[in-house]
């Protein structure tokens, strides 16, 4: 009987802690954290509408793959009335859930041929190491006798080759790297050196098609040079974009040239931009966002998907 006054005690000095320390309305659930604002992705379609080489928009679609990566496909008339489908990545790379990686087929460097690998097969070997496979694009050129690469390439921090073999068509005379942390750039290959340690991605590229934020004069080259093209661009403030345009298809998508791509990408307003490899290799695969799987979204002029020897990609961290 004597220990009755003190558990009474204890159990009213709970009561009374509960009562005034309880919510006005005991249904009341704790208040919510703020949401993370992000900033504004950049408005693809409108903003290639104000190219000069655009006569008009056919048609177009936007779709989310994740947050702070948009696809814009586009059908569209050029001034000249060639007909295009367009293909357009835009990336924050300021997100940090979102990153830039070389994939490859293999880490190491061969001692024969360089292996080649289509972009799915790539990107289901890649998948969930280290991230999600959000969109992949085709990168550099390759020797087509000796499947060697035009340019340097690094992956995820390890160098598989430090040089250039450029050819007579503005192949291997530039380079595309990603930094630590997280910032693409794009320079000729006379700048590699002094700041390849700094790159844990590079691929080699071609003709330069925007610096300094205006489009490049690559006026030399005839008008009815165009063909399937890969480009990649980047603007000050750290958004990147992967283009792919669909040709040799009389009619439906002519292909383009250097200076039209250049155009579109002033337009975006990329500071610079640069050709990667063309023509069949000109692919662009993308994680379907309403499936999870892997698709190849133009159409390749080979009619089906080639084998290539590296590409770049977009990945969400896990």
């Amino acid at each position: 009987m004597k220990k009755t006054p003190i558990i009474f005690l204890i159990l009213l000095s709970g009561l009374l802690f509960y009562g005034c320390n309880k919510p006005e309305n005991g249904n009341e659930l704790p208040p919510e954290e703020e949401p993370v604002q992000y900033r504004e992705m950049p408005d693809v379609l409108n903003l290639v509408k104000k190219a000069s080489v655009i006569k008009e928009i056919a048609s177009s679609s936007t779709t989310t793959l994740t947050g702070g990566v948009l696809e814009a496909d586009l059908t569209v008339t050029l001034t000249n009335g060639m007909k295009e489908n367009i293909f357009i990545i835009s990336a924050d790379l300021d997100r940090d859930s979102i990153f830039a990686r070389v994939a490859l087929p293999s880490m190491e460097k061969p001692a024969g041929e360089w292996p080649r690998r289509t972009l799915t097969t790539m990107a289901y070997n890649l998948d969930l190491k280290g991230g999600l496979v959000i969109a992949m694009i085709n990168a550099d050129f390759w020797n087509t006798k000796t499947f060697v690469p035009r340019g340097p390439v690094h992956s995820n921090g390890y160098v598989i080759s430090s040089t250039f073999e450029p050819s007579g068509n503005k192949q291997g005379i530039s380079f595309v790297s990603c930094s630590s942390d997280n910032k693409i750039n794009i320079d000729y290959s006379s700048f590699y050196s002094a700041d390849a340690t700094l790159f844990p991605n590079v691929t080699g590229s071609g003709l330069m098609l925007t610096w300094d934020g205006k489009q490049v004069d690559n006026s030399s080259w005839p008008a009815d040079d165009r063909h399937p093209r890969t480009a990649i661009g980047y603007t000050k403030d750290n958004f990147v974009y992967f283009f792919v345009v669909d040709g040799r298809n009389e009619g439906v998508s002519e292909g383009m040239t250097y200076d039209e791509m250049g155009c579109i990408f002033e337009a975006l307003g990329c500071d610079r931009a640069v050709n990667l490899d063309g023509g069949g290799s000109t692919q662009l695969l993308v994680r379907d966002p309403f499936t999870d799987k892997f698709q190849i979204r133009n159409k390749p002029s080979d009619g089906t998907e080639r084998a290539v020897i590296n590409a770049w990609m977009l990945m969400e961290k896990l």
